[in-house]
């Protein structure tokens, strides 16, 4: 066998590789013989159909098995030979293949692209000063409240007006009379357009138990995919009237959150608040730090690995909307209606993949048992270290872990040698 590559255009190469007749021989003459044990035909024993009669029978279904025995057989030896490292597989260009003659296999295979990152050092990062206001603090305690609420029945009588809660009996039927939407005793605060952007509006002016019927076309961009930009035949009922009882901010109230007074809730407040904005700045400052390296480090991509990222992003969005249960055609046109966001994505991941791969090595970045061990507590703080790396390791997630550490270790590593300022 021969191998040699015939043209070369960025991370593109032509391959040709060559397999003696004498291989191709013996691989026919093999695949016959494989056919001829098996095969049945009327007026011959199994096993004893006449090789000739088999050639003629079977020459399309050889011809293909022959090919793939071929290719599986000496494509590595080729690889191998000219030393390449393909980042896909192949595409076949041009085959050449008859019984008792030499074949020739003509690829196109695309590599990895040669990485040099030189632009990572002294990066010019920006952070956001880390302060925890009175008003913030003030604002979550009122969200406490707010979530703490009891709804009470009403004495109202009046007509339903902006801002009221009230208790709805609500369906939604298409033009086939097939109902999309069945609630009963659905609590709405009137305004917030809980149902559809606009949708609050039609029920103003009902008064308790009484009943209404009107046609609604949802949004476009309506969440609930199934009736998006659909006109359906709505049917409401208005139940009871709701008070809305906001508790009073004070000692009771903050037990209900397991600490013993107000105070001591403001304090674990603001401790909350203070690790949301770290963690907050600490993604900011890697978002940025990705971006940058991006940015000044320029890569050739292998359009089959972008094909592959993008697919499971696809994949991964699937399952998300199997989740959401919308039906298989809507999910079609969502996919394609996000293609370019999919595209993008891709090449971004694939993008940051390369350069953080060569920066692993030219730092010489390594994991030590401290950082793992660490990394464990972190991620999983009720667990023993050992028997968490076993559960990893039996469930196959281990490698994916340390890949995933490396990274972060590298991350670190960049952000605390860069300069960064406070906004």
């Amino acid at each position: 066998m021969s191998a040699v590559i015939k043209e070369e255009n960025g991370l593109k190469r032509k391959l040709e590789f060559v397999v003696s007749a004498v291989e191709v021989k013996e691989c026919f003459s093999k695949n016959y013989q494989k056919i001829q044990k098996k095969a049945k035909m009327p007026g011959f024993r199994q096993g004893k159909i006449p090789l000739e009669t088999i050639k003629k029978t079977y020459k399309d279904d050889v011809y293909k098995d022959v090919m793939d025995d071929l290719f599986r057989t000496f494509y590595p030896k080729a690889l191998n030979e000219i030393k390449i490292k393909p980042a896909g597989p192949p595409t076949l260009i041009d085959l050449k293949l008859e019984e008792g003659k030499e074949c020739q296999f003509l690829l196109e295979v695309e590599v990895h692209p040669q990485v040099k990152v030189t632009n990572y050092m002294n990066l010019e990062l920006k952070k956001k000063a880390i302060k925890v206001t009175e008003e913030q603090i003030n604002q979550t305690l009122e969200k406490i409240r707010n979530s703490s609420a009891t709804f009470e029945d009403s004495l109202k009588e009046s007509e339903l007006k902006d801002s009221d809660f009230a208790v709805f009996d609500l369906y939604a039927f298409d033009s086939k009379n097939k109902k999309l939407m069945d609630y009963k005793n659905l609590l709405l605060e009137i305004g917030k357009d809980r149902i559809a952007k606009g949708f609050d509006k039609k029920l103003i002016g009902l008064k308790k138990g009484e009943e209404k019927q009107f046609d609604f076309t949802f949004p476009k961009e309506q969440t609930n995919s199934q009736i998006a930009g659909l006109t359906l035949n709505i049917k409401v009922k208005l139940i009871s009237f709701k008070d809305k009882k906001i508790p009073e901010l004070n000692d009771e109230l903050a037990k209900r959150f397991k600490v013993e007074n107000l105070k001591e809730l403001k304090e674990k407040i603001k401790i909350d608040l203070k690790a949301n904005l770290k963690q907050t700045q600490k993604d900011k400052l890697e978002n940025d730090l990705i971006k940058q390296l991006i940015d000044k480090n320029p890569v050739d991509l292998p359009e089959a690995l972008i094909e592959d990222q993008k697919q499971r992003l696809k994949q991964n969005a699937l399952k998300r909307l199997e989740e959401y249960k919308m039906p298989k055609a809507e999910q079609e046109i969502y996919l394609k209606k996000h293609d370019k966001e999919f595209n993008k994505e891709a090449k971004s991941s694939l993008h940051i993949s390369y350069i953080m791969d060569q920066l692993i090595k030219d730092l010489d970045i390594k994991l030590f048992q401290d950082d793992i061990n660490n990394s464990i507590k972190e991620s999983f703080p009720k667990k023993d270290p050992k028997e968490m790396e076993n559960q990893l390791k039996k469930e196959r997630y281990w490698d994916n872990f340390l890949f995933n550490l490396t990274r972060k270790k590298l991350i670190s590593k960049l952000i605390a040698e860069s300069k960064i300022t406070e906004e």
